[in-house]
């Protein structure tokens, strides 16, 4: 608990004068990474439905290319974890970007 009040003591002395430009930039800085992982998720989530469109074509083909199949078999389940990933960080980054501020502030003094 000290350690905490040290940390806060230490953030308070040092954030004094520059406080309200400060955290003017890192609440823009919150929510561009909140854009930046809105961009990812969108571009795993049209990876994932090219990955499942590519499996029901090939599926349904006599023709099948063996490496094809072994990156669209591992590229699903691979951008739609990345896509659940990255959609939860952008919606906290940009639903409440003070909170992300903050917390970068206070991991400055880590």
């Amino acid at each position: 608990m000290n350690e905490l009040k040290d940390i806060v003591l230490q953030l308070a002395e040092w954030v004094g004068d520059v406080a309200p430009e400060l955290w003017a930039i890192m609440l823009r800085q919150a929510l561009v990474q909140g854009w930046q992982s809105l961009f990812g998720a969108t571009l795993s989530l049209v990876l994932l439905i090219v990955c499942i469109k590519g499996l029901v074509r090939s599926w349904d083909s006599e023709d099948l290319d063996d490496v094809l199949c072994i990156f669209l078999v591992l590229g699903a389940p691979l951008s739609g974890v990345i896509f659940i990933a990255c959609a939860l960080a952008a919606i906290g980054r940009l639903v409440n970007p003070s909170y992300y501020a903050l917390l970068n502030i206070v991991n400055m003094f880590k």
